[in-house]
């Protein structure tokens, strides 16, 4: 069976996410600001996933959008301090290291479909102002004069 390592311990690439997290706050244990950091960290949804594509490990941090700018750098320094104090790789196979990223994220996320029905309904309300500013046009323009009293005819 192959041997796979997250962060120095040995894990199951179906463990990989479990593990990480596992590793990251016993790396982190001995780190001032540690309690600002698992505050941040409890709080967020971590996923892991392997890009097949170009063969990436990628950890995804999604921190809840309130978090703010001042928080994100300082979650972002603390995850580096806590990588490079590994001395390990972030992901090894057979003591290969192999590639990996760790993405940190604070936006909401867009729900394309969502977007385009509003946009739908936004254009939609447009157009039906423009087609009455039309027709208001149009009545005014065609709209018979009220013609002033004719003199008699002779």
């Amino acid at each position: 069976m192959l041997e796979w390592k997250v962060l120095g311990k040995e894990t199951l690439p179906v463990a990989m996410q479990d593990n990480w997290e596992e590793q990251v706050r016993a790396l982190s244990a001995r780190k001032k600001d540690k309690d600002r950091f698992l505050a941040l960290f409890d709080s967020a949804d971590i996923s892991y996933f392997f890009d097949t594509i170009h063969e990436i490990h990628t950890f995804v941090i999604k921190l809840l959008v309130e978090t703010t700018n001042e928080d994100l750098a300082f979650f972002e320094g603390f995850i580096k301090r806590v990588r490079r104090s590994a001395k390990e790789p972030m992901v090894s196979l057979e003591g290969e290291e192999q590639n990996s990223v760790i993405i940190i994220t604070a936006d909401k996320e867009r729900d394309d479909y969502e977007a385009r029905q509003e946009n739908r309904e936004e254009r939609a309300v447009a157009r039906e102002a423009s087609m009455k500013q039309m027709e208001e046009k149009s009545r005014e323009q065609w709209a018979i004069p009220s013609s002033p009293k004719r003199p008699p005819s002779r």
